[in-house]
């Protein structure tokens, strides 16, 4: 006997279950059992999607704070060298203008897998606001932060965002 219930990264990205489980011996799950359940997998993914962005799963402010205030503390224990990036992409409002705020989102959620593929797996991507990410390069020297920064804005500036018939080149503001 269990109840299992889901739990949301986003409105529509599942990233767990809440799994009650009772033995065979014992009375089965009441009506009260199964929304008390309910309620703390929303009560779980509110908290987990405080901290994450919507739209592209990545953390956003919120959570890129509590994980930039996690890696002082950190830093103190052990010292290191860590690199933050800013990207502001510069087209995002172009895109949404000419094709709709749809195709925007398309956009947002391309770059979000498009970027990783340019950092290592410690260092952590955030969406900051609507058309800016930050990376915090964790133990990264400044040589290597220069580095892996011109990697991200030569892989964004050679992509072209395709919706519907139009394409778009984009250019970065900062990074």
């Amino acid at each position: 006997k269990y109840i299992a219930v889901p739990i949301f990264k986003t409105s529509t990205q599942m990233v767990g279950m809440l799994v009650v489980a009772n033995g065979e011996t014992k009375n089965s799950f009441t009506n009260s059992d199964r929304k008390l359940c309910e309620v703390l997998a929303g009560e779980i993914s509110k908290f987990i999607q405080s901290e994450h962005d919507q739209l592209t799963g990545l953390y956003n402010l919120n959570g890129f704070i509590k994980k930039l205030n996690q890696q002082i503390i950190d830093s103190n224990d052990v010292p290191q060298s860590n690199v933050l990036l800013h990207i502001d992409i510069d087209q995002l409002k172009f895109v949404n203008e000419v094709s709709g705020h749809q195709a925007g989102d398309v956009l947002l959620t391309q770059l979000a897998v498009l970027i990783p593929k340019q950092i290592r797996t410690k260092d952590l991507l955030v969406r900051i606001s609507g058309d800016e990410f930050a990376i915090l390069l964790r133990g990264c020297s400044l040589n290597k932060g220069l580095s892996i920064a011109k990697k991200i804005s030569a892989q964004i500036e050679t992509f072209r965002f395709c919706y519907k018939d139009k394409v778009f080149d984009l250019s970065l503001i900062h990074i």
